[in-house]
């Protein structure tokens, strides 16, 4: 009986020992991933994008003026470049760039304007139209905490810092049948600070040294109220990691 039972020993360890060692290993690695990315509230500030009017002619004022917006979008496609060093089977850090896209508002608008020396007519009323294209990419910095389910699959978590760059671009033009009566008008914002940011996913090893990689980010509290406005950026990627 105590034969069978050392035999029986031998054969666990036999199997899971190998993947164990493996996995405890550190090593530095390289990933890819890409996927959707979601923009989230931008429909609370794509108003305030292309609420923005041209210019009024010499001789103009601008009294009053109104925007409607026609068409946002909030998706767009997205990917990241990191490099990592993982410590042991449970603790890492990874460090990278993300681009994640851009999205865009259109809508059109009218203002109502009158001369500045009182001259006849008193008021005029010319229409323009508005496109915003916002765009956020950085460099991010985070740590990763594994939990091994089996030799070939994990599951983690990351929390991190990311360098966000927000870029607003938007041109109010005008628009027929009176072309002209408004100067376009156009504007390039930005907004760079760092923001949290966290994720989780799945690891998949079907071989050595090669990860396929699923996972969901956030990077939260993007731009600034004053110019671009605030949002929020999800990301849900599919990836490849290489281990050295």
């Amino acid at each position: 009986m105590s034969t069978f039972k050392s035999y029986g020993l031998y054969v666990l360890l036999s199997a899971v020992l190998p993947g164990t060692a493996l996995a405890s290993q550190s090593h530095w690695y390289i990933a890819v991933d890409g996927g959707q990315v979601r923009y989230s509230g931008i429909s609370g500030i794509a108003q305030q994008w292309i609420s923005i009017t041209p210019l009024p002619p010499q001789g103009m004022l601008i009294i009053s003026s109104q925007s409607s917006l026609q068409q946002s979008e909030s998706n767009n496609i997205g990917y990241r470049l990191t490099a990592g060093y993982q410590f042991n089977r449970y603790f890492g850090i990874e460090g990278g760039f993300a681009n994640f896209g851009q999205v865009q508002a259109d809508g059109n608008g009218s203002v109502v304007m009158s001369p500045t020396n009182g001259i006849l007519p008193l008021e005029q009323i010319a229409t323009f139209t508005s496109s915003a294209k916002l765009r956020v990419r950085g460099w991010e910095l985070a740590g990763i905490a594994s939990w091994p389910l089996s030799q070939s699959w994990s599951l983690f978590g990351r929390a991190g810092i990311f360098d966000s760059h927000t870029k607003l671009e938007v041109a109010s033009t005008p628009a027929p049948p009176t072309p002209g009566e408004l100067v376009p008008k156009f504007i390039n914002v930005s907004s760079s600070k760092w923001v949290p940011a966290y994720g989780a996913g799945v690891n998949f090893s079907p071989i050595d040294h090669w990860v396929l990689r699923l996972e969901w980010n956030r990077y939260a509290h993007l731009g600034d109220h004053g110019t671009t406005g605030r949002l929020n950026v999800n990301l849900l990627s599919l990836g490849v990691l290489y281990a050295f």
